[in-house]
């Protein structure tokens, strides 16, 4: 119990927040552990680590879990790609917003037999072709069936979809 007791006080004392983790894939209760979450980036995790001693971890919770699953160590942030979303999913840097038209909209407008259909795509495009100028360097958007989806970090320390959210820590 001294462990918990450690880390709730570190949890306090750095602004952090304290999960209770567990080893079992379902989120079930086992071989329950103690761990910090809530850092602004992986370089701050890893320094907080190093000093206390601890080592950064990928965890995992699933919406309606209690408790947090310890997945493993990690030694550099995520880096989310469209294959973590599943098929149908894309994912556009905003360096690809120069030459989107030439390369993703203009080959298209061809295969559109009314009007309805072109101005719902054009539309669509329009969307992500603002979201892309919006974009930060260490960002991008997400698009499922030639709709914007959301536009994302490529390197966070906490993503979720699709009920499943993981999250950088340590323990």
């Amino acid at each position: 119990m001294a462990d918990y007791a450690k880390m709730r006080e570190l949890a306090s004392e750095y602004n952090l927040h304290f999960v209770e983790t567990t080893s079992a894939i379902n989120g079930y209760p086992q071989n329950l552990a103690p761990a910090l979450v809530g850092f602004n980036s992986f370089e701050d995790a890893e320094k907080f680590a190093k000093e206390h001693g601890l080592d950064t971890w990928l965890f995992h919770k699933r919406d309606g879990w209690d408790l947090v699953e310890r997945v493993h160590s990690v030694y550099e942030p995520m880096s989310i790609t469209c294959e973590n979303y599943g098929d149908d999913y894309n994912l556009y840097m905003p360096s690809s917003l120069e030459n989107y038209f030439e390369d993703e909209v203009k080959p298209r407008l061809e295969y559109f037999d009314n009007i309805e259909d072109l101005r719902n795509f054009l539309d669509n495009q329009e969307e992500i072709m603002d979201e892309l100028e919006q974009c930060d360097e260490d960002e991008a958007v997400i698009t499922y069936c030639d709709s914007f989806y959301e536009t994302i970090k490529l390197h966070p320390m906490e993503w979720k979809h699709d009920t499943h959210n993981y999250i950088i820590g340590v323990m």
